[in-house]
This record gives structure tokens, C-alpha cells and sequence, in this order.
């Protein structure tokens, strides 16, 4: 059913495309005539964004379609966040959003793949900046509670539509989104034994609280 709504969605864009190459074609072909201005930026902007939207993707579908393979190291996961933040960081201050921590001092190491638990806080990351285009508050939490480590991630934003599943194929709020990037989220978090879950209202803002087990459950390879 994915790899359909995949070829689907595809296919749709494709149509998109190409509609839009013959209407630049054809005002080519008018202006030359005529010898006035080509005003075909916008549309050459637009056809950019959409084939970017393909190609990411297409590279989600191909990652959610393997089996995660893992590179099990012990990480501070203090660290691991101050990294993804230093790359997102232009981006928040742009925007004006403000970073706020409440990391626990007590947090032992864990076990885990730092590259791709990167992957899963610069998406999270990313979707919070991009749900707060004028400004806002990003609140990042870590701390151990009985035998797991919980990390949660809230914005406020503009929030999850009510009954929009964002962890199903293709569900995105965006108008350039995959679709898919939450379902890779959700892939790794679920490798490493661990749980995602969202809550949201519209317009308060959007908690995303990942569950890792400090004596790791991963599926490492």
C-alpha cells in the first residue's frame, strides 16, 4: 500500500512538472516573438521545490524500505543534542526562536547510534523551528526516569491538526513536506527499543517525548 501511494504521489508531481514546462515553453516561445521580458523565475522556483520534495522522498522511502542496522556505542546524549543544535542554530536565530534546556546533570551514558538518533533530534529539531515561523520557544527535557532515558521536544507552534496521524505514510502539515521524515523518526527511535509519541493541540504548540532504555534493547548490526 505505501510503495502505491508512493508511485501515486509521485506520479501526481511528475504530471505537475510537466504541466508546468509546456506553460514556460509556450510563454518562451511568446515572449521571443514578441521580444519582451521572460518572467519565469517564480515557476522555475516552484518546479525546484517540488523536485527537492521528490528527491527527499524518495531517499526517506529508500531508508524506511531497509532494515536499520545500528553501531552501538555508549554517548552522552548531552552532547549528542549540543551538536544537532550548533547545525539548527542559524536557522532558530533567524526565525527568532529561543532554545531552552532542561537537561538533567545526573544522565549516564547510553547506548546507542549517535548518527542516526542526530538524524531523529534534526528532524524533531527541524520541524519545531518550522512550525514557529514568527518566533517562539523551543523546550528541550532529558532525564533518566526508573529504567529509561526520556527526552521530549516542545514547541510553540502552531500545532497538529486534530485526528492527523503525523507517524502514518505521506500524513504532513507542510506544503513541501514527504511525509515521511517522521516515519524514519519512528524507525530508529523503535530499533533502539525505545517508543515516540505526540501530543498537540493547534496553536498552543507540539510535545514530541521519545522513551530509550538505558540498558539498551537496540537491534544492533
Amino acid at each position: 500500500m505505501t510503495a502505491a501511494t508512493l508511485a501515486h504521489e509521485i506520479a501526481n508531481s511528475l504530471q505537475w512538472i510537466f504541466a508546468m514546462v509546456q506553460w514556460m515553453q509556450r510563454d518562451l516561445s511568446e515572449h521571443q516573438a514578441t521580444g519582451g521580458k521572460i518572467p519565469q523565475n517564480e515557476q522555475l522556483e516552484l518546479i525546484y521545490k517540488e523536485i527537492k520534495r521528490l528527491r527527499s522522498m524518495l531517499r526517506e522511502f529508500h531508508s524506511l524500505a531497509r532494515p536499520v542496522h545500528l553501531n552501538i556505542a555508549a554517548v552522552a546524549v548531552r552532547d549528542l543534542i549540543a551538536e544537532v543544535e550548533k547545525i539548527v542554530l542559524p536557522e532558530s536565530e533567524s526565525v527568532g526562536v529561543r532554545v531552552e534546556h532542561h537537561i538533567s546533570r545526573s544522565l549516564p551514558l547510553i547506548k546507542i547510534d549517535a548518527e542516526k538518533l542526530k538524524q531523529v533530534f534534526f528532524n524533531l529539531y527541524k520541524n519545531a523551528i518550522e512550525a514557529m515561523p514568527s518566533g517562539g520557544k523551543l523546550v528541550v527535557k532529558a532525564y533518566p526516569e526508573a529504567e529509561n532515558l526520556m527526552i521530549e521536544i516542545r514547541d510553540t507552534g502552531v500545532g497538529i491538526p486534530e485526528g492527523v496521524d503525523i507517524f502514518r505514510p505521506f500524513a504532513t502539515t507542510k506544503e513541501h513536506g514527504t511525509g515521511l521524515g517522521l516515519m524514519v523518526v519512528k524507525q530508529i527511535v523503535t530499533a533502539h527499543g525505545g517508543a515516540i509519541s505526540c501530543r498537540s493541540k493547534k496553536r498552543k504548540g507540539t510535545t514530541f517525548r521519545i522513551v530509550l532504555p538505558l540498558s539498551t534493547g537496540a537491534q544492533s548490526g
